[in-house]
Parts: C-alpha cells; sequence; structure tokens
C-alpha cells in the first residue's frame, strides 16, 4: 500500500539562525505535543530536536511499530488514508535527503541546508522509534522527495474488450497487479488476489479495484474459463453488486475473459474488462466512456499518486 505524511525536513525553514516558516500541518503538531516553537523565534536546537523526534514517532505510527495517538490521522497529506493498523513490517528502508542521516551521522552543521532534516534524520537514526525491526541501508537514497511527484500516462485499450457502458467513466482506481508467479498457481492468485483487495479497499465493500495481470499463458478457451473462476474465487469477499468488476490484462483476451467473467457471475455483476495496457501495482487508472465508435476506452494510469 501507499500512505503519505506531512512529515519532512523542509516543513520548518531556518535562515540566518531564526525560524522563518513552519508548515500549517507541522504547526498543528508542534501544538498538539506542546512545543514552544514559533516563525520568528530564534532556532533552538533543544526545542527542535523535540519535534523532529514527535515527527519520527508518527513515522513509526504510520508503518506499525508504535501505537497511533489520537493525532496521527491528522497528519496525512491531503486527508489521506494510513495504512492498515496490523501491519507489522518485517524491515523499513529510507529514501530522500533525511535518509542519508537516517543511516549514519554525518557531522554536518545542523541547519546546513536551511531546514531540520539532519534533525529529523537524527531523531529516526537515535530514538529507537524503529527499533522494533530490521534497518536495511539503501545503496541509492537520493537527495530530495517531492511529495505527490508522478506520472501521468494516456493509453487507449485494445479493440477486443468488453465494458458496460453505464458505468463509464471511472476515475482514480487502484490498481492490483498480480505476479506472474501467482499466474502461474491459480489456487494462489485466488488467495492472493483475496488478501490484496481487502487492503485497497480497506475492508469497504463500495469501493472498486482493477485486478491486473498478465493473461500471456491463457490462449485457449478453457484456460481462459479457469482464469475467470480464479479471479471470482478471488474476489469471493468482494461481493457487492453494485460495484463493477474490473480487470486489466496485458494480452489480448480482454474480451473472452470479460465474457467468461459475466456468464460465471450470470450477468449479476456488471464487468469491465480491457486489455493491451500495461499497469503496476500500486498505480491508479482513469477509465474513459468509449471512443472510434465505440471499439476502445482511454485510459490514463497514475504513478506515485498517494492520495485520492
Amino acid at each position: 500500500g501507499t500512505s503519505c505524511l506531512d512529515i519532512g525536513g523542509r516543513l520548518v525553514k531556518i535562515e540566518s539562525g531564526r525560524i522563518s516558516y513552519i508548515s500549517e500541518k507541522t504547526a498543528r503538531l508542534i501544538e498538539h505535543y506542546g512545543l514552544d516553537i514559533k516563525a520568528g523565534q530564534a532556532a533552538d536546537e533543544k526545542k527542535l530536536r523535540g519535534l523532529a523526534e514527535a515527527m519520527a514517532a508518527q513515522l513509526a505510527m504510520a508503518v506499525g511499530l508504535r501505537p497511533r495517538d489520537d493525532f496521527h490521522l491528522k497528519m496525512y497529506t491531503n486527508d489521506g488514508k494510513p495504512l492498515p493498523e496490523e501491519i507489522s513490517p518485517d524491515g523499513i528502508t529510507f529514501s530522500g535527503g533525511v535518509a542519508v542521516i537516517a543511516y549514519q551521522e554525518t557531522g554536518e552543521e545542523k541547519y546546513k541546508y536551511g531546514d531540520i532534516g539532519i534533525l529529523l534524520g537524527d531523531a529516526i537514526r537515535t530514538k529507537g522509534f524503529f527499533a522494533g525491526t530490521e534497518i536495511y541501508p539503501s545503496v541509492e537514497t537520493i537527495r530530495a522527495t517531492v511529495v505527490g511527484a508522478g506520472t501521468h500516462t494516456t493509453e487507449v485499450s485494445g479493440s477486443t474488450i468488453r465494458y458496460e457502458e453505464d458505468v463509464l467513466p471511472l476515475k482514480n482506481i487502484a490498481v492490483v497487479k498480480m505476479s506472474e508467479e501467482e499466474e502461474a498457481e491459480l489456487p494462489r492468485l485466488s488467495e492472493s488476489l483475496s488478501k490484496k483487495i481487502e487492503i485497497y479497499t480497506d475492508r469497504n465493500r463500495d469501493e472498486c479495484v482493477a485486478i491486473a495481470f498478465s493473461g500471456e499463458s491463457f490462449k485457449t478457451f478453457d484456460r481462459v474459463q479457469e482464469l475467470a473462476s480464479a479471479v471470482i474465487a478471488g474476489l469471493r469477499n468482494y461481493d457487492n453488486p453494485a460495484v463493477p468488476v474490473l480487470v486489466i490484462v496485458e494480452n489480448d483476451i480482454g474480451k473472452v475473459l470479460g465474457n467468461a467473467l459475466k456468464v460465471l457471475y450470470e450477468g449479476k455483476r456488471k464487468v469491465i474488462c480491457i486489455d493491451n495496457i500495461f499497469v503496476k501495482d500500486g498505480d491508479f487508472v482513469d477509465i474513459g466512456r468509449p471512443v472510434a465508435g465505440g471499439r476502445v476506452v482511454p485510459v490514463v494510469t497514475k504513478t506515485l499518486i498517494f492520495n485520492r
């Protein structure tokens, strides 16, 4: 899953030894923790370390390493959703400018970059908030992170597709991508799909989710029927008849797979199955109304979109 919190070094800026800027969300965090930090004050390292430690604690809450306090949900960018609380990571890696400091002491002047990034990295590294899991070093940490950075690509589906026009357009649909290994063992595909779709829907059956896979090894009628049955088995708990079943396939089997799903559902579910579209796990897609005489649909794929 993906999630984004308003936490980072640049949310407090330091100029000429004084605090020149505090983001609105950070100001609320400061108030919640009862810290005496305001724009215009001299940059008191002890106070700012307290803020950095509060940020590090909120990060640990986000990945299930500390109990979430009553302020935690207010930290998410654009009122976004947190990860499921039951997630317990086996390991953590860091990226971005702060990650350099999170991995090792650099000896740099604390406000070298005009913010509290070095203090935040120190807090992550030294205060034990992430002691409950393995910290894995990253070969490349990049020097900066831009919230919301991403790519949007527009494609046109294949022409052998199945759709129900009365449910289009669809916007900001999360993609659950099945791996080649999962496709190779259909019982495993069903089980993985059942687990993954719960993460993306947050156990809310009213949310539409796109199921994606390559479909490379499903070239015969019988194999497509087997695939359709495995998909339906994986969606056994995703059974709201008002929510369309949306499938995205890389290979050219969209129409036959869509028809198979429609028959197996006995016409009780809306089914959209498009092909010749390549997406990744965690992408979001928009699917427009049919064009070119109804033969194809436009698809916008959005990568690294943190919140809907």
